[in-house]
């Protein structure tokens, strides 16, 4: 497997963040791919960044089931985690 090169990792980091739909309410749940198209992040980017304390942690109604609250992930790309 080739290695990405440094431009491949520039750009992927310079990637803005999508816009938020109509009628996006802040307390609504998100899954992992709603979260991943918002954010522009992939699940590993993702997972490292609440590992860093950057992006808020799921809720879990269950083992399988994660959701975010579509305002902690709007402020955490904003930069400042709720």
């Amino acid at each position: 497997m080739d290695k990405p090169s440094p431009e491949h990792r520039e750009t992927k980091q310079k990637r803005q963040i999508a816009p938020l739909p109509m009628g996006l309410e802040m307390e609504a749940r998100l899954t992992l791919s709603q979260v991943s198209t918002l954010s522009g992040y992939g699940r590993t980017k993702i997972y490292a960044e609440i590992k860093a304390g950057r992006f808020p942690e799921p809720e879990r109604s269950s083992a399988r089931c994660s959701r975010w609250r579509a305002g902690s992930v709007i402020a955490a790309m904003k930069g400042g985690q709720q």
